[in-house]
């Protein structure tokens, strides 16, 4: 499925968006907006920010010991993850989720 939502595995500056993703059939949706994110118990749920691609990664407050995991800091409405993220299912975008902005590598 082609992502709804233009392509850019470079897109950087881009604003963390809080949402809640809604469940379709049961799932988590294919795409969303990129840059949107919810924090569940123990994990990220992020919209890729250069294509929209949703995916879930493991988050604390310190790193979690599965791997691969991230570092969450900062406030909920604008977090920042530690090392960085690297989106290998989709477009391959990479970069630095930092105080809830993305910026590409």
């Amino acid at each position: 499925m082609m992502p709804p939502y233009p392509i850019d595995p470079r897109r950087t500056r881009l604003p963390a968006t809080p949402t809640t993703f809604g469940l379709v059939d049961g799932c988590l949706p294919d795409f969303a907006p990129p840059g949107s994110f919810e924090l569940r118990a123990g994990y990220m749920i992020l919209a890729c920010p250069g294509c929209g691609h949703v995916s879930g990664m493991r988050v604390g407050p310190s790193k979690p010991d599965e791997s691969p995991s991230w570092q969450l800091t900062g406030p909920p409405d604008a977090p920042t993850l530690t090392p960085s993220v690297n989106c290998v299912g989709c477009c391959k975008w990479h970069g630095f989720l930092k105080a809830g902005v993305f910026e590409s590598c």
